[in-house]
């Protein structure tokens, strides 16, 4: 095969085989707690991605990410907490009528 690539020039390319078990598994730690905010209901996954720095996001109902951008904090609580105020804040009525 050959890299993908406009070049003409381009040389061939071999193709490496590796096994699963040549990498180091990494055991993760995820946190899911649902939330009800102004009525709807949120799942939060928090999850650890460095020492002392926890990741916050929504999960949809199959599990996966959502769209919206994470939020980080010390302890898992602190992260979800951060995304269940900003959650509070985007679901207010604006407060100066537009």
């Amino acid at each position: 095969s050959y890299f993908p690539s406009l070049d003409p020039s381009a040389k061939p390319a071999k193709i490496s085989f590796f096994r699963l078990s040549e990498f180091p598994r990494k055991i993760v730690t995820v946190h899911r707690v649902e939330q009800t905010i102004n009525g709807c209901t949120y799942c939060i996954e928090t999850v650890l991605v460095e020492e002392d720095r926890w990741r916050a996001c929504l999960v949809n109902t199959q599990g996966g990410p959502t769209a919206l951008m994470p939020f980080y904090g010390a302890t898992a609580e602190q992260a979800a907490q951060r995304l269940a105020e900003w959650l509070t804040l985007a679901h207010q009525p604006p407060s100066i009528p537009v």
